[in-house]
């Protein structure tokens, strides 16, 4: 719980995007205001249809086995972190070109075509528009 909304509040009053993203119950994005409390309604059911593009489990595997469970870009190795077993199943394996761009299947090369991302570099790195490629975004790191 966030302790009657005080964590919110405290990174609204900083001007720190709040949690969930701008919303309605924020003044139709026009700023942050104050969390006004009931108005976020959640679980709603929703269908939609989506492409799945399907992955190779040899090729992860294959990847990981070359590479290692160190994140390309920020150089995190999980297994430090989480310990070796919770660490290989954290680690995430990227695509240099992402599959959506590709748009038809191909043959892949594991050591070349995928790297391994801790999830926060993976999570970030697909928000760049167009993705950035893994040396490009490692480099903006400082790496």
């Amino acid at each position: 719980m966030w302790g009657a909304g005080n964590v919110q509040k405290d990174m609204v009053r900083r001007g720190s995007p709040p949690l969930g993203g701008v919303g309605s119950y924020w003044g139709g994005g026009e700023g942050y205001g104050e969390l006004e409390t009931g108005e976020c309604l959640e679980g709603v059911v929703r269908t939609i249809t989506v492409n799945r593009y399907e992955r190779d489990p040899k090729a992860r595997k294959a990847c990981r086995l070359y590479h290692g469970y160190t994140c390309y870009a920020c150089d995190a190795d999980l297994t430090k972190t989480y310990g070796d077993e919770l660490g290989r199943r954290a680690i995430h394996v990227h695509h240099v070109i992402p599959m959506a761009t590709r748009g038809k299947e191909y043959q892949l090369d594991p050591v070349k075509d995928l790297v391994p991302l801790c999830p926060n570099c993976h999570n970030v790195i697909h928000k760049t528009d167009p993705v950035k490629i893994p040396d490009e975004f490692r480099k903006s790191l400082g790496k």
